[in-house]
């Protein structure tokens, strides 16, 4: 049953990986993303405690975000994984034909569906396909909706990881395909269209500037902060006064935070010493997938730490002005592959993959810039619900 603790790699069992295959073999070299990405899961849907959000909403979400990503493996993990929370029992046919009638027919579907359901699939919706578009009405709904703060931020943490996790899915079974010698696609101006373009969103430029981001709720520094909560935020922000605000929003929730913040560093690392991806290769994944989805905080802060990681500054410029037609053939392939990664994850497959490798990315540094881009799919989506950005005009 899903609902087992005895499972330790979800990732892996999602994307069919063969225990003794070539991308196993890749994923050893990185133990400690799959032991983080685990951890993720494993306190967002398997907490011990459910604090303000319980475990059917928990698996009601995270079907929906999968529902809403496409066709693979995470739709009918997460559909079994409500089917237990609604009926425990071992003859639950009916309970699955009414689940897939009543969620994949939202917002028409009824009967289990209370008001609090709705609001929560509602931001569901949001979060997954058109995370550019949230606004301080759309928290505002969720606490209409009888949502505590603490409950807002584990729902938008667990909708944004179950954007990371089929992201990644999608990237391991590309990479377990045979290898296709053409057929990639063009790398076009197309590719970095944001996905709020052609919506009433107004978005702040891109930019390598200082972007400011306010959050939309309380953080834990503005009330009564349990000592976990202060332990995290000191622990990930120490004596830094930049992003203690972020930090000290997500600690809300500070056993999911601390499972994040076991992954994030260790996905943004420079692994040029393991055969892996520099960092340079990585935070431009970060900047491409935030250029797509909308956040142009994260844009602005990674394409600084681009530059710092030696990339070039006029590459990552064209990068933010959506223009990458003319890059060199490394970053236009991690371009390439980062922004459709971002975009389409049900449709990514092994042709997306070759144009990095005829760039001369090896397989282990294309897992590295994938779980990058991936990570982004969560972070921006994160920042872009909980807070609003502009840019200051620092430099």
């Amino acid at each position: 049953m899903p609902t087992d603790h005895d499972h330790t790699d979800i990732i892996g069992r999602l994307a069919g990986i063969a225990p003794d295959g070539p991308v196993a073999t890749l994923r050893e070299a990185r133990p400690g993303l799959t032991r983080a990405s685990q951890a993720n899961y494993d306190a967002l849907f398997d907490a011990v405690d459910p604090v303000d959000l319980n475990l059917h909403e928990r698996a009601l979400a995270g079907f929906r975000a999968a529902l809403l990503s496409g066709r693979g493996p995470a739709r009918e993990w997460y559909r079994e994984r409500l089917v237990a929370a609604v009926h425990p029992g071992p003859d639950a046919r009916r309970t699955r034909e009414r689940i897939d009638h009543l969620v994949e027919a939202y917002p028409g579907g009824s009967g289990w569906l209370d008001p609090r359901d709705r609001v929560i699939l509602r931001h569901t919706d949001l979060l997954t396909g058109l995370p550019a578009q949230t606004a301080q009405a759309d928290i505002d709904a969720l606490r209409a909706g009888g949502l505590t703060t603490r409950a807002i931020v584990t729902l938008l943490q667990l909708v944004a990881f179950v954007a990371y996790q089929v992201r990644v899915v999608a990237l391991l079974r590309a990479l377990d395909q045979a290898p296709v010698v053409d057929g990639s696609r063009p790398v076009s101006n197309d590719l970095l269209r944001t996905d709020a373009d052609d919506e009433a969103v107004q978005l702040p430029a891109f930019t390598r500037r200082v972007v400011d981001w306010v959050p939309r709720i309380e953080t834990v520094d503005d009330g009564d902060a349990t000592p976990e909560q202060l332990e995290i935020v000191a622990e990930i922000a120490g004596a830094r006064k930049t992003g203690r605000t972020y930090w000290a929003t997500l600690a809300h929730d500070p056993a999911v935070l601390r499972s994040r913040h076991q992954l994030f560093p260790e996905t943004l690392r420079d692994k040029t010493t393991e055969g892996g991806a520099p960092a340079a290769d990585l935070e431009l994944a970060a900047v491409v997938t935030s250029r797509v989805t909308g956040c142009v905080y994260c844009a602005s802060v990674h394409a600084r730490a681009f530059v710092r990681s030696g990339g070039d500054a006029d590459q990552v410029d064209t990068v933010l002005a959506g223009d990458p037609t003319g890059l060199p053939a490394r970053q236009a392939a991690i371009v390439a592959l980062s922004a459709r990664l971002a975009r389409d994850p049900d449709g990514f497959s092994v042709t997306d993959l070759t144009l990095a490798r005829s760039a001369g990315l090896s397989d282990l540094e294309l897992l590295d810039v994938g779980h990058a881009a991936a990570m982004f799919a969560w972070a921006n989506r994160l920042m872009l619900s909980l807070g609003d950005q502009s840019v200051d005009g620092t430099d």
